[in-house]
């Protein structure tokens, strides 16, 4: 076991999940590790009895403050990151939140991947682009307004209105964009960053 200062090192994982809870049950039983805690966010749309046995497993935890998520929406940004806010609040040392989806599927044993992730417990993973230069079919997504979020009739159609009559929409505090994948591993302390920077 690695110790970091005065603390064992634990890795903590985060399953984003809507459906599939017996394909859920494959990854998990890969997962589940001496230092490892996965925690798991059900949709809010989504019938959280059909998950609930995997309560059993060792060190599996399900996420309370559920959101309902629209793919490709900023409600999965919202419920990724109220979860990663959920997992610093158990005030436990883990080094990463390692994002997944109920989709994914890991190839290295978990001891493989412990071992690495700890052996860089000060680096954040993740892919990304400059919205500007790199990745220029996404800059509509910030300039235009997105209604993908609201369960109202014709949204749609009243989107596209409201971007024909209103200015473009525009990043606050000249920030520079980048994006790419949602998915990623990420230290405690640079969600903590990113959670202050949202606030």
């Amino acid at each position: 076991m690695l110790v970091k200062g005065d603390y064992l090192m634990r890795l903590a994982h985060l399953i984003l999940v809507h459906n599939n809870p017996e394909q859920l049950e494959r990854l998990l039983k890969r997962l589940v590790y001496s230092c490892s805690d996965v925690y798991i966010h059900v949709d809010k749309k989504s019938n959280l009895s059909q998950f609930i046995f995997l309560k059993n497993l060792p060190n599996v935890y399900f996420i309370k403050n559920r959101k309902i998520v629209a793919w490709g929406n900023y409600s999965m940004v919202d419920a990724t990151l109220t979860s990663m806010q959920e997992i610093l609040d158990t005030h436990i040392n883990y080094t990463h939140i390692n994002l997944l989806s109920g989709q994914d599927y890991i190839l290295k044993k978990i001891e493989e991947i412990e071992d690495y992730f700890f052996a860089k417990s000060d680096m954040t993973f993740m892919q990304y682009f400059s919205i500007y230069q790199e990745w220029k079919e996404s800059i509509d997504r910030l300039t235009k307004y997105n209604l993908g979020d609201f369960r109202i009739p014709f949204k749609y159609r009243i989107q596209a209105i409201i971007n024909r009559i209103l200015p473009k929409r525009k990043i606050p505090e000249n920030m520079e964009p980048y994006g790419a994948s949602q998915w990623l591993t990420i230290t405690p302390d640079c969600i903590k960053y990113v959670l202050k920077t949202l606030k």
